[in-house]
């Protein structure tokens, strides 16, 4: 039997759902695994950390600056 026009479109479309299903698969893979949770929390902490640095050290210059 010959491969149709028809026949051809249909396993392009078919493997384009398969594609998106892999792909949506593997989004949700990654925003669930653990090691990406971990990188995001450590990544909020650290910036957290920084700012509060950044406004410690912001508060410790003028301090100084008003006892010259």
């Amino acid at each position: 039997m010959a491969t149709t026009q028809l026949d051809i479109i249909r396993q392009q479309a078919e493997a384009a759902a398969r594609n998106a299903v892999s792909r949506a698969t593997g989004e949700l893979r990654r925003d669930t695994s653990l090691v990406s949770q971990a990188s995001r929390m450590t990544g909020k902490a650290f910036q957290a950390g920084e700012e509060a640095l950044r406004g410690q050290m912001g508060r410790t210059r003028r301090h100084r600056r008003h006892r010259a």
